[in-house]
């Protein structure tokens, strides 16, 4: 499986889910790396996996988060909708409503 790698200002990042990606995650979102719920709760460890990806490569990265989002405003190849996680079942309040 070939290496998924982004480009940020010229340079080639590599994007690596790993233990520095996922703790750096729990820590700025404030909850486990498998509780990924929403679109911000991605993009968040997307950008902690590009972070990982630049350190394990040794390159520069100094982008804060709140950057990183508008970066990708203007690349939007860095995230694909697709690859965003879905809710498998929605919740029983979301049901509800859905059926009224």
């Amino acid at each position: 499986m070939e290496q998924k790698t982004v480009d940020v200002n010229g340079a080639r990042i590599p994007v690596l889910l790993n233990n520095r990606a996922m703790i750096e995650y729990e820590r700025m979102r404030g909850k486990p790396a498998s509780r990924v719920e929403s679109f911000e709760d991605a993009l968040a460890l997307t950008f902690c996996s590009v972070r990982a990806g630049a350190i394990s490569a040794k390159l520069k990265f100094e982008m804060d988060f709140e950057t990183f989002i508008d970066y990708t405003d203007s690349h939007p190849d860095i995230i694909k909708k697709d690859e965003v996680p879905q809710d498998q079942e929605p919740d029983d309040d979301k049901k509800k409503a859905s059926t009224m």
